[in-house]
Parts: C-alpha cells; sequence; structure tokens
C-alpha cells in the first residue's frame, strides 16, 4: 500500500522536496542512499523511507519529471 502525500509529515515533506530532484527510479534511489548515509537516527531514516515512497509513486505516475 502507497503512502499518500497527504500522509507526510513536516520532515518527511522535507525529503520529498530533496526527492522530487530526481527524474528516474535509478536517480531516486542514488539519491536516497546518499541521505540515509547522513541520516542521524533511525527515526530520519523512517521518513526517508517514507518520503521514497511516495516518490517512487509520482515518478512511475510520470508526475513532476
Amino acid at each position: 500500500m502507497r503512502i499518500r502525500l497527504e500522509q507526510l509529515n513536516e520532515e518527511e515533506m522535507d525529503y520529498l522536496f530533496k526527492l522530487r530532484k530526481a527524474r528516474t527510479l535509478d536517480t531516486l534511489e542514488l539519491m536516497t542512499e546518499k541521505l540515509e548515509r547522513e541520516a542521524t537516527s533511525s527515526a530520519q531514516e523512517a521518513s526517508i523511507c517514507r518520503a521514497f515512497d511516495v516518490r517512487e509513486g509520482e515518478i512511475e505516475q510520470g508526475k513532476y519529471v
């Protein structure tokens, strides 16, 4: 089940805005890996994962590409 944009909190939205620079799934994965390496807590990693899920769906639907 996909996470919807409306379900994201402020921190997750910040990560989503960063991930919207990605235009392909390959680039999205690279950007996500970098953000996860820089994360200082498991809560940040969870926020990144939720933002990734939303952006992945957007790319698959052709939104913001």
